[in-house]
């Protein structure tokens, strides 16, 4: 496997100030990585059919960053030392940072998934090597990271500001919620673009949540500074409005529903922030933003 993703470049000459990710729909399972589970178990890890309800959107002129490998394999929005060397077999020689995801089991390489019933992804005498997860990290963790910074670069060149979307989709929690939006409690964006997103949304019927049980992974958390002028937001959409949840087959219909609201999202979102760029921009014309773009992940 050449790269862990594919960048789907938008259909016009010049930059948009937006950019879309898509870090868990991958389904690919390279040969080196070993586990216990059933393969087909391993797909309710996966945010399902994200890359069809995103699938217009270059053709509106914004690129979409689209992963290939499988979140069983390594979790794209997780940070690199968000592990635990217990789960590791041999010393593993960099920091580790624990948070509330890895000790659920679900930090930079998934531990577990369920299904009903709870199964091991890999059991004590399979954990991963030290060498193994290194080699995870470096062929498709860094690499993600660093198209989507260069693609956020290019559009904050291009107009002083950039919008990152990070999609991704979710179990129904909530039956009042269709729809969550997170900006790290208000953190990650211009107050009035996450107001924007909320009041979009719900206009198209959907009923929407701000910052809670998702309010934004690791890509949010990297890519994220409004004060220089970037802005992101990662959108949980529940997969009931486009799927079945058991067979996780897409639901025709419901998708074609959702996939075209989602390509009018970006086509508006697009607007509001050209629009609206003055507000978008750095606060300051001294800002490091450019540095911040290119410094590599954590």
């Amino acid at each position: 496997m050449k790269t862990s993703f594919i960048t789907h470049a938008p259909q016009t000459s010049a930059p948009s100030p937006v950019v879309f990710s898509n870090p868990h729909s991958g389904r690919v399972l390279p040969d080196h990585f070993k586990f216990d589970a059933p393969p087909e178990i391993l797909d309710v890890l996966q945010d399902r059919h994200m890359e069809t309800l995103l699938a217009d959107i270059p053709a509106r002129g914004m690129p979409v960053l689209e992963a290939l490998i499988h979140r069983a394999c390594i979790d794209l929005n997780r940070f690199e030392d968000e592990l635990d060397p217990k789960d590791i077999s041999g010393h593993w020689p960099h920091p580790a940072r624990i948070t509330p995801k890895v000790d659920n089991g679900q930090g930079l390489f998934p531990r577990a998934v369920t299904k009903g019933v709870l199964t091991r992804i890999f059991n004590f005498h399979s954990r991963p090597s030290a060498a193994e997860i290194e080699k995870r990290i470096a062929l498709y963790h860094r690499p993600f990271y660093t198209e989507l910074k260069s693609l956020l670069k290019t559009a904050h060149d291009a107009h002083g500001f950039c919008v990152h979307i990070d999609m991704h989709s979710m179990r129904r929690i909530d039956p009042a919620i269709d729809v969550i939006i997170g900006t790290l409690k208000g953190m990650s964006c211009d107050k009035n673009l996450e107001d924007f997103a909320v009041g979009f949304f719900e206009r198209h019927g959907l009923r929407t949540a701000r910052n809670i049980y998702y309010s934004g992974g690791a890509l949010v958390k990297t890519t994220h500074a409004p004060g220089e002028g970037r802005h992101s937001i990662q959108i949980e959409f529940s997969r009931d409005l486009y799927m079945d949840t058991e067979t996780l087959a897409i639901n025709e219909e419901k998708n074609l529903r959702i996939r075209g609201i989602i390509t009018l999202f970006a086509k508006e979102l697009e607007q509001f922030a050209l629009t609206h760029a003055a507000a978008l921009k750095p606060s300051s014309s001294n800002t490091p933003a450019q540095q911040a773009l290119s410094a590599p992940s954590t």
